[in-house]
């Protein structure tokens, strides 16, 4: 299952949740092996690698193989088991 990508117009946005709902200045940074969500929504991912201000996520697609994302750090939140 890959990502699709849309454009949206501005004015037809609406913000659904704050970054301070999903981060707290708490937690310790996110490392490899932490099991995460992306704040949109998605399946849990795990974290496999960190570059810079990024982290490359991995999770089995529906059809069986892994597959490989690179996000944002700020946008994924730890899962809370």
């Amino acid at each position: 299952m890959g990502l699709r990508r849309a454009v949206f117009p501005l004015d037809r946005l609406v913000v659904v949740g704050r970054l301070e709902d999903f981060h707290d200045s708490r937690e310790p940074p996110l490392t490899i092996g932490n099991r995460v969500f992306l704040n949109s929504g998605s399946p849990p991912m795990m974290v496999v690698d960190i570059c810079g201000d990024n982290v490359v996520t991995a999770f089995r697609g529906r059809d069986g193989k892994i597959v490989e994302y690179e996000f944002p750090a700020i946008c994924v939140h730890r899962c809370r088991d």
